[in-house]
């Protein structure tokens, strides 16, 4: 069995994730053992030596999916699928998000998208025309500068972002909030994806569907992939704000898109948190771009700084 059926078969297990699946690791190593071999213990060493519930050893014992079976269709829809261990893994860029790194990535597409510098954008599904204006006009500087434009894939401010970026740069990464068998962004949207441009990375297991929690985790890979967030309309709830809160957390640059429908009192208590507020209409070519890029090597230095130890 290899790592990434392991895995797979590990994620799906009730109440665990890419942290709980490191712990188990770990406890496995102490023992000699690898995650391929956690099938030769017995329930009560499961249960005593790695902390898994019944409901765990149960769904590992008798898994209702063939994770097998999966991966083979995966890769036969063009799918490719990387582990922690595997050199495409974008290990470094994925280093903000600390120990919840996701231990699977299944991506399809133009995987050197990943090695280019990125901008995510994230706003309302509903947003203003005017705002959905100004977020193509700021999608296409950036994109005609050399930025690849990060967003989810969502109606509204997201497709308009990933269009534009289609259109002047050198591409696009869509991260879906789901797996890549139950995708939710329009099929409106997909038919204009070219794949040459074009990389959709998911974190999930593939019959993963849509759930708040998963739009929330999404939503912090979309952080983590980029040198910075740009925020559009956010409310004072709903994920744009979440977003938001994620990425300051993270220690990923925050930006607040100047509109006519901003709420000044949200875009406030960013601002008091240093995200900053851009008027990409009033710059002229290439000072967003220095604008962006001093403020990531300021984020970098602090970091490594204050964690020395994941940059070694």
């Amino acid at each position: 069995m290899n790592e990434a059926e392991i895995l797979l078969r590990l994620l799906r297990l009730p109440d665990i994730g890419p942290v709980a699946v490191r712990k188990l690791a770990a406890r496995l190593e102490t023992k000699g053992k690898s995650l391929s071999e956690i099938d030769g213990f017995t329930d009560h060493q499961l249960a005593t030596d790695f902390k898994m519930t019944e409901a765990q050893i149960e769904a590992l014992r008798h898994p209702q999916l063939n994770a097998s079976e999966d991966l083979k269709e995966c890769r036969k829809q063009g799918i490719v699928i990387i582990t922690q261990r595997d050199l495409l893994y974008p290990f470094e860029k994925l280093l903000t998000i600390g120990k919840a790194q996701p231990a699977l990535l299944f991506l399809k597409g133009n995987i050197d998208l990943l090695k280019q510098p990125a901008m995510a954008i994230s706003g309302a599904r509903n947003a203003d025309e005017g705002s959905l204006q100004m977020v193509d006009s700021l999608c296409e500087k950036l994109a005609s500068e050399g930025w690849v434009i990060v967003s989810g894939g969502a109606r509204g401010v997201d497709e308009v972002a990933h269009l534009a970026a289609l259109r002047k740069g050198p591409g696009t990464i869509l991260v879906m909030p789901t797996g890549f068998f139950r995708p939710n962004f329009r099929d409106e949207l997909k038919k204009r994806l070219d794949e040459k441009k074009t990389l959709l990375i998911s974190e999930f297991p593939p019959e993963q569907g849509w759930a708040h929690g998963t739009a929330m985790m999404r939503n912090q890979l979309i952080a983590a992939l980029s040198r910075g967030v740009v925020l559009v309309e956010p409310g004072k709830r709903g994920g744009t704000g979440g977003t938001g809160k994620l990425t300051q957390k993270m220690g990923v640059p925050l930006y607040i898109l100047q509109t006519d429908q901003l709420d000044n009192e949200v875009a406030d208590k960013f601002i008091k948190k240093k995200a900053a507020l851009i008027q990409p209409g009033d710059m002229k070519n290439s000072a967003l771009t220095n604008l962006l890029l001093e403020n990531w090597v300021r984020s970098e230095e602090q970091r490594r700084s204050h964690h020395p130890d994941l940059f070694k």
